[in-house]
């Protein structure tokens, strides 16, 4: 793997597994997700609902894709997503 190759899977300063992320963005600028994420796809698209796919280390995604709020449910690998209801259903305790 060239520089290159690994700071495009390595958006977020922080490492973790390699893992393919796919997602379901409804946010107001797709192409501002993709600026984000170099290696993203949108693999779907239908009235401003985007599947994306991208390939990348784990631990930073994951706040990435929390400050998106609403915007993005995260719908692969299933263990990934299980984290993200858990940090979710964590912070909405904070708020109780």
């Amino acid at each position: 793997m060239t520089n290159t190759e690994f700071r495009k899977l390595i958006q977020f300063m922080q490492t973790g597994e390699l893992e393919r992320v796919r997602f379901r963005f409804t946010g107001r600028s797709i192409e501002a997700v993709l600026d984000r994420l170099p290696n993203a796809k949108v693999i779907k698209e239908k009235q401003g609902e985007y599947i994306v796919e991208a390939k990348l280390f784990g631990k930073g995604i994951k706040m990435w894709l929390l400050s998106q709020g609403d915007s993005v449910e995260v719908i692969g690998p299933d263990k990934f997503r299980e984290e993200m209801k858990r940090t979710i259903l964590e912070i909405g305790m904070m708020y109780k």
